[in-house]
């Protein structure tokens, strides 16, 4: 996709990466330690098609899952991954479909670690779950600001498995509220975090207190840190590691 172009310099920490593209669903996939990369590569292709494929059969069943913007009950005769959906939004007080990158990108990184890899990293619209046992740097993207490129979260190998999502009112074409350029939070349930991070970045206008937003949430026992970026304002509460690139 063309403005995906954050992609062109992911990668660096593992040694082998390939996108997984079947109908809107559109992953990077980065692994490390596999000793049949291409094998690794249809199996989670397939797994990549089953879920997108259930889901959207589920859709088809019931509307209101993709539609609703406010949490739902949770439907007990779901697929599991959909019920883990239902609960993420519950608590961050979202719609469903808000979790279903984070989710998506965690579910797949797990299937890559059962399959054999040793390091994975998925990323999924600017969500991506971490697996490993080697530091990863993380690059932020977040549009026209100036911070875009020039830091990076440094992720130790003690902290994951962990779910990296990041929400944008002003880039990409994902629904939003908010004015933040960027608002990642880092946390240990890729579905949860992606859920909390659109529900917060709907909070940041273009003149309210973003520090008194983000220690307020930081509160939160699902989240480890939170970055926000509104232009040429940078926000870091809780476990952020910062770099310059």
């Amino acid at each position: 996709m063309e403005e995906r172009t954050y992609r062109q310099t992911m990668g660096s920490d593992l040694s082998h990466h390939f996108i997984l593209a079947y109908k809107a669903s559109d992953l990077w996939v980065g692994i490390g330690g596999v000793h049949n990369v291409l094998l690794l590569e249809k199996a989670l292709a397939v797994r990549q098609r089953d879920m997108y494929e259930a889901l959207e059969a589920y859709i088809d069943r019931k509307p209101i899952f993709l539609q609703s913007l406010n949490p739902l009950p949770v439907d007990a005769q779901a697929p599991v991954f959909i019920q883990d959906m239902y609960r993420a939004g519950r608590i961050a007080g979202t719609g469903p479909m808000a979790s279903v990158a984070g989710l998506f990108a965690q579910k797949m990184a797990e299937y890559a670690i059962e399959l054999g890899a040793s390091n994975v990293v998925i990323e999924n619209g600017g969500d991506l779950y971490l697996h490993g046992n080697e530091d990863l740097t993380v690059s932020v993207f977040a549009g026209k600001s100036s911070f875009t490129n020039r830091i990076a979260l440094s992720i130790a190998k003690e902290e994951m498995p962990l779910a990296v999502c990041t929400s944008s009112g002003t880039v990409g074409h994902s629904f939003s509220f908010g004015k933040a350029d960027a608002l990642v939070v880092k946390g240990k349930e890729g579905a949860v975090v992606d859920a909390l991070a659109t529900i917060i970045c709907n909070q940041v206008d273009a003149q309210n207190d973003v520090t008194a937003l983000l220690e307020r949430y930081i509160e939160r026992p699902e989240i480890d840190g939170i970055l926000a970026i509104r232009g040429d304002e940078l926000v870091v509460v809780g476990q952020m590691k910062l770099k310059k690139i």
